[in-house]
């Protein structure tokens, strides 16, 4: 089931940035009925790189293997108590256009200012397990259901 379809545009100066974060609190916060119906957060999330993306012009700095370990109890007072020895450990990919990373939803992640002179425009789509979503998303391509035959 399509969850979401986004675009996300930083502009070169717009001062944009996203603390940091797992998108399951964004599923919590908009669905508090969501099950997880597969124990590793039931949905995955594709930023799709539209322009080259690095530290250097607002893109997504990841903490590794801070997925690991983490339920939906935990979730709440993991954020509230963001490790500040994460950011020791997290790096910003370089991606390039066309380029695509999956992330989890418990992956802890955000992203700075861009302060360059080049954009950084990134969509994302968003999948989840049928039975995971309890909500209507807004939006023509979402909640549907997607059937593959073998």
């Amino acid at each position: 089931e399509q969850l979401i379809c986004q675009f996300h545009p930083k502009k070169p100066g717009d001062d944009v940035a996203f603390a940091p974060h797992r998108d399951i609190e964004h599923r919590l916060n908009y669905d508090a009925n969501w099950i997880d119906v597969n124990g590793f957060g039931s949905y995955a999330i594709a930023v799709i790189s539209v322009d080259p993306s690095s530290a250097h012009n607002g893109g997504l700095y990841l903490v590794p293997e801070s997925h690991l370990g983490f339920d939906l109890s935990q979730v709440e007072k993991a954020a509230d108590n963001f490790n500040e020895n994460w950011s020791l450990r997290a790096y910003a990919p370089q991606l390039e256009s066309g380029d695509v990373l999956f992330m989890h939803p418990y992956l802890v992640h955000w992203s700075t200012p861009n302060h360059s002179i080049q954009s950084r425009m990134s969509l994302l789509s968003g999948m989840c397990s049928v039975g995971a979503n309890q909500g209507v998303y807004p939006g023509d391509l979402t909640n549907e259901k997607l059937c593959i035959e073998n």
